[in-house]
């Protein structure tokens, strides 16, 4: 299994260390300066790498299928309120806030009162893409609309509740992670 990283400054790739478990369907965000990747598809374990030390480290979740949130200063998970309507989805935090941006529809959680309530769905239909939180928006990037892949930039600006077209990409970016310094 190949896992590489690009830098935005050398704009070259880097080989890392692997994960311990391939996977593939998962969840995935910075904390602290370590990466976490939390379960995929037939697997319940999530991981945490280290850049400093080139490690991997593997956690055990519940297990369970709900919707789940790891406080990893004291690696307890919490049950958060399971989220109705399409299972395809990426998820992203801002703010106390959980972003459910999904195939079909879009929703976000209050995690303080454990509440969803929905959000503008996304200008165009696609799925197999990546979305992550950058300059206090949501980036929604590749993905595929049936056989075409999509080249358009959605960004979703919280504080105003809009979806807008802001770029587009050269590469053929479908079912991958995208993470950002500032996420």
């Amino acid at each position: 299994m190949c896992v590489a990283v690009y830098g935005t400054v050398s704009q070259w790739w880097s080989y890392i260390a692997p994960m311990n478990h391939g996977r593939r369907g998962f969840g995935i965000c910075t904390y602290n300066d370590l990466i976490y990747v939390v379960r995929g598809r037939d697997i319940s374990t999530a991981e945490s790498y280290d850049p400093v030390t080139n490690n991997c480290l593997t956690r055990v979740t519940n297990g369970n299928k709900v919707l789940d949130r790891l406080d990893p200063r004291d690696g307890k998970w919490f049950n958060l309120n399971g989220r109705q309507g399409t299972v395809r989805c990426e998820l992203v935090s801002y703010d106390r806030t959980l972003f459910a941006i999904g195939d079909e529809d879009c929703k976000r959680l209050d995690i303080r009162v454990n509440k969803w309530k929905p959000m503008p769905h996304m200008l165009s239909k696609r799925y197999g893409f990546s979305a992550v939180i950058a300059a206090k928006a949501i980036s929604v990037l590749g993905g595929r609309e049936g056989r075409q892949f999509i080249r358009s930039v959605k960004r979703f600006n919280i504080h105003n509740n809009e979806w807008a077209t802001v770029d587009s990409i050269q590469i053929q970016h479908f079912y991958a992670a995208v993470l950002s310094r500032d996420s």
